[in-house]
């Protein structure tokens, strides 16, 4: 069940981040040119991808495998949810070009993220939705993740000249603009409704 889950996760957070580019494309602010890798450059994309499972991973198990449990134990789930979410947020405010908009993307992020933890019941399928999102934003589409480059990228993807940074994130990345905000609001919302008919049939 656990590789099961993982891989599942894995396509959970490819479709998130693609649906988030497919925002960006459809509002006339991103657009694909080509493939960006080739024989000089696929080690550099290969030997990243251990840090990309590592370190969604790493975060995975602090705020949501660690803290959760044990914050609902003492406080409830909704204050382990909102709690561990804000200082997952407060955690990446010291990245490069951090911005209000991307704090309280952050902060949805993790309640979303949370939510899909409390509704699996697997700390394995977060790990690998984390790491598949951080993935194809660096190194499959070529965005920056949290303020940081990933420098060579599967896919070469540029901004439109009349981007809107409230929209892409600007230098931030795409989980500082609005794409981010509308894809993850969806996925609250529709977390919520599963959780809600989980309850119901107990």
């Amino acid at each position: 069940h656990k590789a099961r889950k993982y891989l599942i996760g894995l396509l959970t957070g490819f479709v998130l981040l693609t649906s988030v580019c497919l925002i960006l494309i459809i509002t006339g602010n991103l657009r694909f040119y080509g493939i960006g890798v080739d024989s000089s450059n696929i080690t550099v994309i290969l030997a990243g991808l251990p840090m990309w499972f590592v370190q969604g991973a790493a975060e995975e198990v602090m705020f949501r495998g660690y803290m959760i449990p044990r914050l609902k134990e003492k406080f409830g789930i909704v204050f382990a949810v909102f709690y561990s979410s804000f200082l997952f947020a407060i955690l990446h405010g010291a990245n490069i070009g951090f911005t209000i908009l991307a704090g309280i993307n952050f902060f949805i992020i993790a309640v979303f993220f949370a939510l899909i933890y409390i509704y699996t019941e697997s700390i394995w399928f977060t790990c690998a939705a984390h790491s598949a999102w951080n993935f194809c934003q660096g190194s499959l589409y070529g965005l920056e993740v949290s303020g940081s480059t990933s420098g060579v990228s599967i896919l070469n993807s540029s901004y439109s000249a009349s981007a809107s940074p409230y929209f892409t994130g600007g230098a931030f990345g795409p989980e500082g603009g609005l794409a981010v905000t509308i894809v993850t609001v969806i996925g609250i919302v529709i977390m919520s409704v599963l959780l809600y008919k989980k309850s119901s049939k107990k």
